[in-house]
Order: C-alpha cells, then structure tokens, then sequence
C-alpha cells in the first residue's frame, strides 16, 4: 500500500507524546478549549489521518485520542516502534 493524503493509519504513542497529551489536557499548554479524555500510556495505538506524504515512509498525520481532542505529528516514519505508524491490520 502507498500512504497518500486522507488515509487512516495507526500510530504508536511515546511517551513524549503522552507527556503532550497530558499537559494540554491539564491547561499546561494554553489552548481556546479544554480538552478531557481517557490518559494516554506510551505505546497505545491511535487511528490517525495522513496529512502530508514527505516520502514513502514519512509522513505527517493528526492522531484521534480517546478524548475530545487530537494530535499533531510531524515526520513520522512507518515501522513497529513508538513514534512509529502502521497500517491497521484487518481481521477476517
């Protein structure tokens, strides 16, 4: 598969990203809503929109928490890790 704007990705949260998550959800990080959700634990993973495609493998998307708010990411590359995104896997 070839990650193209609009498609839906997983992503694997680290634990920066949920330090993040946490300070604006706290009012940490000064926003024009408050923001409330389940907590984020590093290596959660998120359905997330692809954005940008910089090259095959890196890309930036806007992750979708457990929660009323969301997550930018930037230059995020595909493999298993934290900080890494996936394609969903499908059950049949």
């Amino acid at each position: 598969m070839e990650a193209t704007t609009g498609r839906i990705i997983h992503y694997k949260l680290t634990e920066d990203d949920c330090r993040r998550i946490k300070g604006n959800r706290n009012g940490l990080i000064v926003t024009s809503h408050t923001s409330e959700g389940n907590t984020p634990q590093a290596g959660d993973v998120v359905p997330a929109i692809v954005v940008r495609v910089w090259s095959p493998g890196a890309l930036n998307a806007q992750a979708f928490l457990d929660g009323n708010d969301s997550l930018w990411l930037m230059s995020i590359v595909q493999g298993d890790a934290n900080g890494q995104w996936q394609w969903p896997m499908i059950k049949l």
